[in-house]
């Protein structure tokens, strides 16, 4: 199965930040492989789902491709990069930069794992191979890449007059003033410019314009209702991996085990009790002799007693958070599936009751907590490809 993801940018709105290079990267690949179909699964965070796009067009217009034995114009070349926004560098080490020294040529497409080296015989492609950022060293030759744009905007001439036209149509002032609206004027891709990208298009896109016809949305939490329906079911951990030859092997020794865990589960689900302190709640006072992250440990070791007590089911799991979050615990609770508004009501007068905390259910999901672990099956290493010794000896 083709799965890809669309990362968030992971920075704030309007924040004098830009996304990671990798990032982009990683966005501008997948845009490409969901415009083309080349995909079965596309994950997207709701969050990230809801931002506006560059138009498929643009990512179309500014993908070209380079084959070993095509004719090369350098200066072409040049240009043709410098519209689709990568940097010219010293030494190529990132997403997004090209290195031109004579008759090689050093470059990083977005979306791509690694960089390639070319080289050239006059304007002949003789050879196309990646190589190593750290060591510079040649890897393995390939036939063929491809070139995606550097950024998820246009900051070419039409691009910027378009910025400008747009921003003097929809904020008052004189923009002359703004040091993000400098910097784009002069071809500078100012910190943060991407929460502008609509002002670089006549109309900007959304997921659903790169989507092909025909696509199935699936929401997570339709999702596990979905899977939930099940008789029983039994939830891998994260990262369990299996190759799809050695599937049928390893349900036949682990069959007990699954049998098992689907008896144990059958018919429930699992809810969740997050405890989330209050930011603005006054700090309990600690005991003379006692540090208060001791005094609030026993607090909410108190707090999850009651919920376990009101709760009255016999599978449980207590929690404490492993982050500096006001997530501080969390008690996860393995129940019938009929019993779920039992369930809420007999716990809701401990939550009504906590200081300083607030007890919030989650759920109801998969028994995550509640199923053993599995042997994961290792996956068998892919062999490098050959390494040419004599290019190397070239390169080097």
């Amino acid at each position: 199965m083709r799965v890809c993801l669309l990362p968030d940018w992971e920075t704030l709105p309007y924040d004098q930040f830009s996304p990671h290079h990798d990032l982009v990267s990683e966005r501008l690949a997948t845009l490409y492989r969901i415009q083309r179909g080349d995909f079965d699964v596309a994950v997207v965070p709701a969050a990230t789902a809801l931002v506006r796009l560059c138009p498929p067009a643009y990512i179309a217009a500014h993908t070209f491709f380079l084959r070993t034995g095509a004719t090369l114009d350098v200066e072409q070349l040049r240009a043709q990069l410098a519209t689709a926004g990568y940097q010219h560098v010293t030494q190529v080490v990132a997403p997004g930069e090209v290195c031109v020294r004579g008759g090689i040529i050093d470059l990083f497409p977005m979306g791509s794992a690694l960089p390639y080296r070319l080289d050239l015989d006059d304007e002949l492609i003789d050879s196309i191979k990646t190589f190593d950022v750290d060591t510079q060293r040649t890897l393995y030759s390939v036939n063929e890449i491809r070139l995606l744009p550097a950024r998820e905007f246009a900051l070419d001439e039409a691009g910027r007059t378009r910025f400008r036209s747009r921003w003097r149509e929809l904020f008052e002032g004189d923009p002359s003033k703004k040091r993000l609206y400098r910097d784009v004027s002069n071809g500078v891709p100012a910190a943060g410019v991407e929460y502008y990208l609509p002002l670089f298009f006549e109309s900007s896109a959304t997921l659903f314009d790169y989507l092909p016809k025909g696509c199935t949305l699936a929401l997570h939490h339709e999702v596990v209702a979905s899977a939930l329906d099940a008789d029983g079911l039994v939830p891998f951990r994260y990262g369990t991996a299996l190759r799809a030859a050695d599937v049928d092997g390893w349900l036949a020794r682990e069959r007990p085990a699954l049998d098992g865990a689907l008896a144990s589960v059958r018919g429930c689900v699992e809810m969740s009790v997050k405890l989330l302190r209050l930011d603005t709640a006054p700090a309990a006072a600690a005991p003379a002799g006692a540090t208060r992250d001791a005094a609030d440990e026993r607090r909410l070791h108190a707090l999850a007693d009651q919920i376990v007590e009101r709760a009255a089911l016999a599978q449980w799991r207590y929690r404490p958070a492993g982050t500096a979050g006001n997530v501080v615990a969390s008690v996860a609770f393995l129940l019938p599936r009929g019993e779920l508004a039992d369930f809420l009501a007999r716990i809701a007068p401990v939550a009504s009751r906590a200081v300083g905390v607030a007890v919030v259910p989650t759920g109801p999901w998969p028994a995550y907590s509640f199923v053993p672990a599995f042997d994961r099956a290792p996956l068998s290493p892919a062999a490098p490809p050959p390494v040419d010794r004599a290019a190397d000896r070239r390169a080097g």
